[in-house]
Order: structure tokens, then sequence, then C-alpha cells
């Protein structure tokens, strides 16, 4: 029988037997199973789209795929993820909630005004100050941290919605582009478990998160 392992705050621990991550406000594999099993629970809404008309699945479809399209979208919601994570406690599920509400705020806002170009650096600055947090291993207060999400979310829904397609329900759109973003959260959340063991890896990902925001900044200021 395997000795007991201990507490390490922010570190990774081993057992001869199974890989074991402790740290200090961490997250329990009851709770980390919580969070897995809520967000898959987004995913049986998905066929009940595909049986109220081509608007719907076209517009599902084109939400859900949205995400992936852009490198800024995407390292900003794995990054949410593992800034979540890694702050563990409430932030595990307060973060991502923050994001997916004022995502969808953003987007329901680009329905009523025009592109603004602006917006695009705001995205960009996104992933700089997330990418910041990370590599700097940055604590925030969960009330600041969370203020900081609900502006860059701002930014990111009004960039998908902007580019809500013709034709497209934008019922099926944004429950397409809001679920693909909570699975995005809970890869970030997943992959805060090796980075809280890892302090290189942790500044390595912050890093390239920052240095991918600042060429996207350098491109548009173009």
């Amino acid at each position: 029988m395997s000795a007991k392992v201990p507490c390490v705050p922010f570190r990774a621990a081993y057992d001869r037997d199974h890989y074991c991550l402790i740290r200090e406000n961490d997250m329990s594999t009851p709770r980390l199973r919580f969070i897995v099993a809520a967000l898959l629970t987004t995913l049986p809404v998905l066929p009940a789209f595909a049986h109220t008309g081509h608007d719907h699945v076209f517009g599902l479809t084109s939400g859900l795929v949205h995400p992936l399209t852009g490198l800024d979208h995407v390292l900003a919601m794995v990054s949410v993820g593992a800034l979540a994570g890694l702050h563990g406690g409430r932030a595990l599920w307060a973060l991502p909630a923050c994001f997916l509400a004022f995502l969808a705020v953003g987007a329901g806002m680009a329905l009523s005004f025009a592109p603004q170009a602006a917006n695009e650096m705001l995205i960009a600055l996104s992933l700089v100050v997330l990418g910041g947090l990370l590599a700097g291993n940055v604590r925030l207060p969960l009330a600041m941290v969370s203020t900081l999400i609900a502006g860059f979310a701002l930014a990111h829904g009004y960039g998908h919605g902007v580019e809500l397609p013709d034709h497209a329900s934008a019922i099926g759109y944004f429950a397409g582009f809001l679920v693909m973003t909570a699975l995005l959260h809970m890869s970030g959340v997943l992959l805060s478990l090796p980075l809280s063991g890892s302090q290189v890896m942790q500044r390595s990902a912050g890093f390239a998160t920052v240095a991918a925001g600042l060429g996207l900044l350098a491109l548009r200021a173009v």
C-alpha cells in the first residue's frame, strides 16, 4: 500500500501507482467530475436543433465551428478555463460562467450595432492580459479577475455576433458557440492540472499566449 502523498501547494505530487495532483484550494476529483459532467450535459441539446429547420441546423453548426476558426478565441477561452482551474475554489465555476454570460451579452449587442474595429484590438489585448496572468502565476481577487474576464467576454461575444451568417438562426448560432466555448473552458480546466505542477509549463503557456496577443495587436494595428 503506497504512502500517503503530502499536500504541496500549487505543485504536482505523485504516488507509485497513480498520478495524483494535490494543491491548496484544490479542485477535488468529485468536484472536477461534477464540472465536466455539467458541461457535458449541454451536449444533448444539440440534436434538438436538428429537427427545427435548416436555419437552426445551419446556425448551430456555424456557431459550433466559429470559436475554432480564430486562434484568438481558442487561446482566450482555454486560458479562462486554465485560470479557473489554477485559482480553484469558487473560481472553478465562477470564471467560466462569467465568461459565458457576458459572451452571450456581447453577441446580442452585436446584433444591434455595426462592427467596431477597436473590438478586434480588445480581443487581441485579452490574450496579452490572460497570458500575463498565467505566465506570472498571478492570483487576483475573484471579483477583479471576474471583471476583467467579463470585459474580454463582451469583446469576444461581439466578435461572434457580428459574424452571424446570413440565413442562420441566431438562436442556433448562439447555442453553438456557447456550447463550444464551454468545451474550450473545460479543456482549459483540465490543462490546469499539469500546469499547476510545473512552473516552466505554466510560464511557457502564458508567454506563448502573450506572444500571440502581441502579434495580433501588431497585425491589426497596420
